[in-house]
């Protein structure tokens, strides 16, 4: 009885036997199964969500009235970001639009002046030719001394101011040709004293503008640091924007991953943040060296004690339907998976 217990029972070794050969045989159908479906493609999870970030700043210099926007808030194209104190920047379009209006007047009074110089002209060259009559005229009553010599002299006289006279006038009247731009007829809007008034006022008015600091793109505030009553000077960053029109993924690829890697290939793309979520996307293009190169201080192979490192070049991947699925924010971590046939 004792030696029937100690035997195996037939099922058991039968099970053994089965488990000895279907065991590896599993393991076998399920490496090559994996193999066949990764074969062709490239994957790295050295990626990450990438969006473009706008330094909000002021184009003008000055105090801060309001902040009309908190941390993490969304915003819309043109909407306030913050307020300058506009008052500086009231007073010199007030003082620019006066500046225009004494353009304009000074430019009226030149065409008025060029107007009585030519009048005048017209008078003394009427005058001249009434003088010349008028010696030629008397010149042989003054050789049969009819008139007197003097008579004639103060004929000559009076011409000659005259001429003189016109040639005055002519040379003042060019001068105001000259401030008129070299020709009188034109329009008080093409005047340069005017334009150069009218280009000073529109960029008053364009700084005036520039105290309301608005979005540039919808997207999302990040941290706000800037408080009313600081002080920013021109480009100074307050905080960024995040923009949310267009997200992309930045994966970095192990060199040797790039052999059959190009623009245009199907990418399938996970984010860590949202597991049971997959994007599909397009590779936009290759960087065209590695992250390493345009590094501050970029590696120096030729010297005595350079290590081989494989190097990973920067990818980029543009989401197709980055809208459709999960709320995407800049910098998640990612995994992607590019097919790049049956090589």
């Amino acid at each position: 009885m004792a030696e029937e217990q100690s035997q195996p029972r037939p099922w058991l070794r039968r099970l053994r036997v089965a488990l000895m050969i279907l065991g590896p045989l599993a393991l076998l159908a399920g490496g090559l199964t994996w193999y066949l479906s990764h074969r062709g493609y490239v994957s790295t999870n050295d990626a990450f969500v990438e969006a473009h970030i706008v330094k909000v700043s002021p184009r003008v210099a000055g105090r801060v009235t309001a902040v009309p926007v908190d941390d993490n808030e969304k915003v819309a194209k043109g909407d306030v970001l913050l307020r300058l104190d506009p008052s500086s920047y009231q007073a010199a379009v007030d003082a620019a639009q006066a500046q225009l209006a004494t353009a304009r007047t000074q430019v009226g009074s030149l065409k008025a002046k060029y107007r009585a110089l030519s009048a005048q002209i017209d008078s003394e060259k009427s005058q001249v030719a009434y003088l010349a009559r008028e010696v030629k005229r008397n010149g042989p009553l003054a050789q049969k001394s009819v008139i007197t010599n003097a008579h004639l002299d103060a004929l000559n006289t009076q011409l000659t101011r005259a001429r003189q006279q016109v040639t005055v006038l002519e040379a003042e009247r060019s001068q105001v040709v000259a401030q008129l731009g070299g020709d009188p007829d034109q329009p008080v809007e093409k005047n340069s004293n005017y334009m150069q008034a009218a280009a000073a006022l529109e960029q008053a008015r364009l700084n005036l503008e520039d105290t309301v600091v608005r979005a540039p793109a919808a997207g999302i505030v990040g941290h706000v640091e800037v408080r009313p009553g600081d002080t920013l000077g021109v480009g100074q960053p307050a905080f960024p924007l995040v923009e949310t029109a267009k997200f992309w993924i930045k994966a970095n690829f192990k060199e040797t991953a790039l052999t059959n890697l190009h623009p245009g290939q199907p990418v399938t793309i996970t984010v860590d943040t949202y597991p049971d979520h997959q994007w599909k996307g397009r590779v936009a293009s290759i960087s065209p060296g590695s992250g390493e190169i345009f590094s501050l201080l970029p590696p120096q192979n030729a010297s005595g004690n350079w290590v081989k490192v494989t190097q990973r070049i920067p990818v980029r991947i543009d989401i197709d339907d980055a809208a459709s699925g999960p709320a995407l924010r800049a910098g998640m971590s990612a995994e992607v998976s590019v097919y790049v046939g049956g090589h």
